[in-house]
């Protein structure tokens, strides 16, 4: 359907099409498709659902805009903020994050730990079949081990969201994912696999490991923990302030829309 943009709020990312059958459909600066920004007098080509236009291509563009307009021109753009701080999210996972006595790992450096914690435990289970013990079971311990590999949800959600914002794609619920996995994961998965791990362990290397005079202290607050957590509380407010311009769900009207 084709129509006219009789009025847009830069502010809050929200426009107004009257289309050509005359009535009015209202849309989210999300949905704008062309290069430049939105100006009222652009004669616009959009699909709709009910009173809502999406998918909004310029055909014509209006003439130049006011100063106070100009001044504004940006303000729709706000779902770029996300990817900003998803980008900030992405670069904390390459900082320590991860101490086990003297040494650290960052959250790309997980997966490789957790394999040579693995193929360690395989190790000495065959030794201890082979003096003639009989090795506690660590196949438990091994499938507990696997949770970790959940920190990687950080990394490919913020990847995500960068790419779907320069895309122009909706994030409206990508970035609430990416916040909540942010916040949540770098606490949750460390703090709940060595609890899990520690209390699968058979009871007398658990007494050795807690008497023994190496430093064994682990810990998941290095650089890299504040700067993923502090991008999640981060996007998190984003989210809740800017919710309503990311806004993909065509039950969520905050334009009104007359015949």
């Amino acid at each position: 359907m084709r129509g006219n943009l009789i009025h847009f709020n830069y502010e809050k990312g929200q426009g107004l099409i009257r289309a050509e059958d005359g009535r009015r459909y209202a849309f989210l600066g999300d949905e704008w498709r062309a290069g430049t920004r939105p100006k009222i007098g652009d004669d616009v080509d959009f699909e709709i659902e009910g009173s809502t236009a999406y998918d909004v291509y310029l055909l014509n563009a209006a003439a130049a805009i006011t100063a106070p307009q100009q001044g504004q021109q940006f303000a729709w753009r706000r779902p770029y903020s996300a990817a900003i701080i998803a980008l900030m999210t992405l670069a904390g996972c390459l900082f320590p994050y991860i101490f086990f006595g003297p040494h650290s790992t960052s959250l790309f450096g997980v997966a490789p730990a957790i394999s040579g914690t693995i193929d360690e435990m395989a190790r000495l289970q065959a030794f201890g079949k082979l003096i003639g013990g009989q090795p506690p079971s660590l196949t438990g311990i091994r499938w507990t081990l696997g949770f970790g590999y959940l920190l990687y949800t950080v990394p490919l959600l913020s990847i995500v969201v960068v790419a779907f914002a320069f895309m122009g794609r909706r994030i409206r619920r990508l970035a609430f994912w990416h916040a909540l996995s942010s916040i949540v994961l770098p606490i949750a998965v460390p703090v709940g696999v060595a609890m899990a791990v520690y209390e699968q362990m058979p009871r007398d290397p658990r007494r050795s490991l807690s008497s023994a005079p190496i430093d064994f202290d682990f810990g998941f607050t290095g650089f890299g923990f504040w700067v993923i957590v502090l991008g999640g509380v981060a996007q998190m407010i984003n989210w809740v302030l800017f919710r309503k311009t990311w806004s993909s769900d065509a039950n969520e009207k905050t334009l009104p829309a007359a015949s």
